[in-house]
């Protein structure tokens, strides 16, 4: 058997054991959840005898759909149909599809309020770069005065899909003073490049950085940490 037939085997094993697991969560969750074969009868299920083949969950009063994995349509029919089912008739063992089920709700509403917090933070985190950067402009030059605009479209919006083309434009401004005059840059700017790179993972912001790294030696020992940090 070649390696990639043994892992097709093993791979449809597991399959059969993870359809095993559901269809005794959905006996106990209620006796009127069935699943029946469709689509035909395999070698797999009947050398192994684990519920492998097409099949359809129904029920009495609802009908769902097909598939070859058990979990997935289990989860659609319950979903769709169950929750404040009066026809249920549960066995009493635990745990159930619908343990199950309402296990995986409070997981996803879990996740989603930490995906919600740290999309705060990175909010917040982004507002006070702005504002830093509309304190730099204050007082800066023309020229930086440009970078620091470069550095906010590259430094986008948490949330908000960044346009390339803006993005390639700021990058390739940025490199070009650095190039032509390296000197113009304060040191407060390359800080808040630094940042960029290092926190925000500003990774084209490193191409600018370069140009002064190379003219300018006292730049290039941060310049160098900044690159082996976003490595």
């Amino acid at each position: 058997m070649s390696s990639h037939t043994e892992r097709v085997w093993e791979d449809t094993l597991q399959l059969g054991k993870a359809n095993q697991v559901t269809v005794e969560l959905a006996r106990r969750h209620c006796l009127n959840m069935i699943f029946t074969e469709c689509g035909g009868r395999g070698m797999a299920e009947e050398a192994t005898g684990l519920p492998i083949n097409m099949r359809e969950v129904h029920c009495l009063v609802a009908r769902g759909n097909q598939a070859m994995n058990l979990d997935l349509i289990a989860s659609d029919f319950y979903k769709a149909y169950c929750v404040g089912c009066t026809h249920r008739r549960p066995t009493g063992g635990m745990p159930n599809l619908a343990t199950v089920m309402e296990g995986r709700a409070a997981q996803a509403a879990t996740a989603a309020e930490m995906e919600r917090l740290v999309t705060e933070q990175r909010h917040r985190e982004w507002a006070r770069r702005v504002d830093g950067r509309r304190a730099l402009v204050a007082g800066a030059d023309p020229a930086m005065v440009g970078a620091l605009d470069d550095m906010g479209v590259l430094d986008c919006e948490p949330g908000v899909e960044p346009d390339l083309d803006a993005s390639g434009g700021a990058t390739r401004r940025l490199a070009a003073l650095a190039e032509r005059a390296p000197d113009r840059f304060t040191a407060d700017v390359i800080g808040l490049a630094i940042e960029l790179v290092e926190q925000v993972h500003v990774i084209d912001l490193l191409v600018p950085l370069r140009h002064l790294a190379r003219a300018r030696h006292e730049v290039a020992p941060v310049v160098l940490a900044a690159a082996t940090e976003a490595a």
